[in-house]
């Protein structure tokens, strides 16, 4: 037994995850404390338009990037010892993320005050100007980790996330205190570029000895976007269906319970960093061997097992200590304790939902991910506007029917995603040759 606990502890994919979490749970950590700390400063109705704009970045991040965190981190570890072809396509990816994400940040920036009608709020307009600067810099920083990942630097990216976490807290707090709402976004501006900073400083140091031979380049851009392309519209599609429920819930049921769906959502969030955290882990080294299906259910199952403990454990704790937590939040966040614990719960489903998820993609799946995830969403969408709009809210808050039949979808989603992951595996078992079962641990 502890000869195989040993094996386990040396092996990359235990080193990996153990650097990807403990960077995450300390850049989380202190990015959490800083959401309380301008929480309690703004009051439900500010902190809802300012989570109405930090949460448009995070839906239009992954669009803006093109897709290429997961792209990155599959197509560079799927060349594992090919300095020059990782580089190059590093270079390629960078590149796509700039040119991408600058046009997305230009139009956002020109139509902000369009955008900020089309919530109701005019006075948002600064609001949605920050947010074109910040989706620039949080799109070349996604791309950034992908391809940190791609190469396996999880020590660096945890250096790097802790930093920035400590960047984030540091002026979060200076922020809000000397210019309220524009500071509290300016300071999501100012630990993005730094993120950029030191993450093109680790990559530079990987690859500053490699030299690259022009004439790889050839057919390399039009693979990745075709790789990409899917993921890009999976982030598009997710983005607008986003967009239409943050309208719809301020609508029907105003900012301040959009401003506790927006703290559940930061507490869900926390909660999942793990399993966030382990995406590109998972994605890493199941791209590593996607031609060895016997390791590739071998990694799979162990991820899955993974973040069903590290989801369940923080969950419980959240649970049991909820009441304290809508305390921290001041007198204007009370009645969110049921919304709290039924949005926890959703992060099972999500923490399941999550390696499958890379499977799919390391095998080339994308399109299947496209199809089942859309459907999740549209589905919670029109569920929320016809209960919201003709006031069904069975004697709940808002927000608290709105997590409801998010969580619901939750696991209608990974219900799908399990069964799919069997249908295929059954194609794949019939049409190949089983090799011999080997422990991950041993795969290093």
């Amino acid at each position: 037994m502890s000869s195989r606990f040993e094996r386990i502890r040396q092996s990359s994919l235990f080193k990996d995850s153990f650097w990807a979490i403990f960077g995450n749970a300390m850049g989380k950590g202190l990015s959490l404390v800083a959401g309380i700390v301008v929480a309690r400063y703004l009051g439900k109705e500010l902190f809802g338009q300012y989570g109405m704009v930090k949460n448009t970045l995070l839906f239009v991040g992954g669009f803006a990037s093109f897709g290429l965190k997961y792209t990155a981190t599959k197509y560079i570890g799927e060349n594992i010892g090919n300095g020059p072809i990782q580089k190059l396509l590093s270079g390629i990816m960078l590149r796509m993320t700039i040119w991408f994400s600058a046009a997305v940040s230009v139009l956002i920036f020109v139509f902000s005050q369009q955008l900020a009608n089309l919530f109701g709020a005019p006075e948002l307009k600064i609001g949605f100007q920050l947010l074109a600067g910040s989706v620039f810099f949080n799109a070349i920083a996604t791309t950034q980790f992908g391809v940190l990942a791609g190469y396996k630097q999880f020590k660096a990216l945890s250096d790097n996330t802790i930093w920035t976490g400590v960047v984030i807290f540091v002026t979060s707090f200076l922020g809000v205190y000397y210019f309220d709402f524009v500071g509290a976004l300016v300071s999501l501006i100012i630990s993005q570029i730094f993120n950029v900073i030191i993450n093109h400083v680790s990559i530079c140091k990987i690859e500053r000895d490699v030299e690259v031979d022009a004439a790889m380049k050839e057919g390399k851009s039009r693979e990745i976007f075709k790789f990409s392309l899917p993921v890009a519209c999976q982030e598009v599609l997710w983005t607008a269906v986003s967009q239409m429920y943050i309208y719809f819930v301020s609508r029907y049921a105003g900012f301040g319970e959009y401003g506790i769906i927006t703290v559940v959502s930061q507490w869900k969030m926390l909660i999942l960093f793990i399993s966030g955290t382990l995406r590109n882990v998972t994605l890493s080294h199941l791209s590593s061997v996607n031609k060895d299906l016997s390791k590739q259910k071998r990694i799979l199952k162990v991820m899955v097992s993974v973040n069903v403990v590290l989801t369940v454990v923080p969950l419980i704790v959240v649970g049991l200590f909820s009441n304290l937590v809508v305390s921290f939040y001041g007198p204007t966040f009370q009645g969110m304790r049921n919304a709290l614990l039924i949005g926890i719960v959703g992060a099972i489903a999500n923490g399941i939902a999550s390696p499958f998820i890379q499977e799919f993609m390391s095998l080339g799946k994308n399109w299947l991910c496209l199809v089942l995830q859309t459907s999740r969403d549209v589905l919670g969408l029109v569920l929320v506007v016809l209960f919201l709009s003709r006031g069904m809210l069975f004697g709940m808050n808002a927000s608290t029917l709105c997590v409801t039949i998010t969580t619901t979808c939750a696991f209608i989603y990974v219900s799908a995603l399990m069964i799919t992951f069997m249908i295929l595996s059954r194609r794949e078992s019939g049409h190949s040759v089983v090799q011999p079962e080997t422990s991950v641990a041993d795969d290093k």
